[in-house]
């Protein structure tokens, strides 16, 4: 698992936090960086293991909508 840092939120095109809280976290964290990043809330709970089936699964089905896979 990575972290997330200002460095790979410059990095990225889009970024996908799985909750709103995420979201307050890193514009909290990061704000000057986020402030330039579109930002879509993906709406999962975190309450999912590291590398759950049923959450990777989940996690390409919202994505699949905002990117292509």
């Amino acid at each position: 698992m990575t972290p997330v840092s200002a460095d790979l939120i410059e990095w990225a095109d889009i970024v996908f936090p799985m909750e709103g809280a995420h979201l307050r976290r890193l514009n909290w964290r990061f704000p000057v960086q986020m402030r330039q990043k579109r930002a879509i809330v993906l709406n999962i709970r975190d309450d999912y293991d590291f590398m759950d089936p049923d959450l990777i699964e989940l996690l390409r089905s919202r994505l699949r909508t905002h990117i292509e896979m």
